[in-house]
């Protein structure tokens, strides 16, 4: 294919659990990057960069590690408007995000206003998904009969603790504080609104570059998803991104997986009027119709 390719940096991010992983082992295949991050906001990233292999890239500047980064970037400040300040997180960013880089963030949601205006050059992809998934994904049990079950513990850890340092926001205070006797799906529900809303709004008033797509049609037609990245980053789509769509990286963890068609629909394993209800209590209908995701 040849042609041009990435000439800045490129920065994935969205939601827990909304493709974020996917679509970064996507993107890390262009050659053009010379250096791709998974999650430098990680709590335990100091830890983190020396077991697994997708924060290896880090071990090249462990003492930018060392010296820059800091645990509470994961949870300090978590709403951040376009004109805050937040001194230390903007110079561990502008160390790490060299020109050519590319990295995946899922910790950047309430603070893409104060983000893109801090890196007017960075394009920005921003994946959704369909909530019903996010729950699905959150809260599967492959061992239980009934996969969603109002007393179904929280199997990840991030939706309770976000769930936690949101209602401590003053704006979505009382949102949250309504649905804290609620089953888990609708709490997350709730989060992935609050998310989609606040990012959306961000990019749109403070964002230069950047690009929505949705997980659902990136599984379904990757070359064509793919190809609107490309183009919106006036860069022409890579022999090595796409021949990677399909590749295997491993067997530890799902996301390691090719991430392909038939696990889009896997949360239409749990009985529609689960989901109805969650959407209801959660009142995301209007949020969801925006995205093109019918109720």
């Amino acid at each position: 294919m040849g042609g041009r390719s990435v000439s800045g940096r490129v920065i994935v991010t969205g939601m827990f659990r909304s493709g974020t992983t996917h679509l970064w082992r996507l993107l890390s295949a262009d050659p053009a990057f010379e250096v791709s991050y998974c999650e430098p906001l990680h709590p335990r990233l100091d830890q983190e960069m020396l077991t697994w292999e997708h924060y290896r890239s880090y071990q090249a500047r462990a003492d930018l590690i060392k010296r820059y980064w800091m645990p509470d970037f994961s949870s300090n400040k978590l709403f951040l408007k376009p004109e805050d300040l937040y001194p230390e997180l903007k110079i561990y960013l502008e160390k790490l995000l060299t020109p050519k880089s590319l990295a995946k963030f899922v910790r950047l949601n309430l603070r893409l206003g104060w983000f893109a205006t801090s890196f007017p050059d960075v394009f920005i992809v921003f994946i959704v998904r369909d909530p019903r998934g996010v729950c699905f994904s959150m809260l599967h049990h492959p061992d239980q009969e009934a996969i969603i079950r109002h007393d179904l513990p929280w199997e990840d850890w991030h939706a309770r603790q976000y769930f936690d340092l949101y209602s401590q926001i003053p704006l979505y205070h009382q949102y949250l504080c309504s649905l804290k006797d609620e089953p888990p799906y609708v709490k997350i529900m709730a989060l992935w609104s609050i998310n989609i809303e606040k990012s959306l709004c961000d990019l749109q008033a403070c964002a230069r570059h950047w690009i929505v797509v949705r997980y659902e049609d990136l599984c379904n037609q990757p070359e064509r998803e793919l190809r609107k990245i490309y183009t919106a980053m006036e860069s022409e789509l890579p022999t090595e991104v796409l021949c990677s769509v399909n590749a295997t990286v491993g067997t530890e963890r799902p996301w390691q997986r090719p991430t392909n068609s038939t696990r889009v629909d896997l949360h239409k394993q749990v009985p529609d009027r689960i989901w109805r209800n969650g959407v209801r209590k959660a009142k995301i209908e209007a949020t969801m119709k925006k995205l093109g995701y019918e109720v």
